[in-house]
């Protein structure tokens, strides 16, 4: 039998389970780690660093069909 190389010595990592109350901020920048959820935290933190700076100005588009389905008033009159 071969011996181990010398790269796979060191400890295994497991990563820990995601538990079931973790929010979307623990989501984002504890589990979101590499590959796209990796893209995603970036994203997320530019966006809130972007978002919260004194001179900007949040513009809001929308697109199809919530007032036809009601929800005008449950989804953009809260957001104005």
């Amino acid at each position: 039998m071969a011996s181990k190389s010398r790269y796979l010595k060191g400890r295994a990592i497991i990563p820990e389970p995601i538990p079931k109350d973790a929010g979307v901020v623990d989501l984002v920048y504890s589990y979101f780690q590499a590959y796209n959820a990796g893209w995603l935290r970036e994203a997320c933190q530019l966006f809130a660093k972007k978002y919260l700076d004194s001179d900007v100005t949040v513009g809001m588009t929308i697109t199809g069909a919530l007032t036809p389905a009601g929800l005008g008033g449950a989804c953009i009159v809260p957001l104005m």
